[in-house]
């Protein structure tokens, strides 16, 4: 418990109103606007993932995190780019083969309050 950072780098942290998604109920709001430079935190389970910041007008490959365990039935971890002010986000995959559907969980916006 005696554990500090030094120097601290605040940063903001905005979280979804639901905790997951998946094909039944793909799109999620977010609690605030994404600040500018902010990224995208989820993890999923499924094949293909993409996410729409446009209601599924267009779409984009998620960005896959690298990872020491990468296993095609686990749940992974994406971290990529949101654009500023999008306050929904839709996704879309394919199961895994052996599971019924996919699953998107934990959604967050991650963003520096500095430089």
């Amino acid at each position: 418990d005696n554990v500090g950072v030094s120097p601290a780098v605040p940063f903001t942290v905005v979280n979804a109103t639901a905790r997951y998604a998946d094909a039944t109920s793909p799109e999620l709001a977010l609690r605030a606007p994404a600040p500018a430079g902010a990224r995208l935190r989820f993890a999923a389970h499924g094949l293909g993932v993409q996410v729409s910041f446009d209601g599924g007008s267009t779409w984009v490959g998620a960005w896959r995190q690298q990872q020491e365990l990468d296993a095609t039935d686990r749940f992974r971890s994406y971290w990529m780019p949101i654009p500023a002010g999008a306050q929904r986000v839709r996704f879309r995959a394919a199961a895994t083969p052996g599971f019924a559907s996919w699953f998107v969980r934990d959604v967050a916006v991650w963003a520096s309050d500095g430089a």
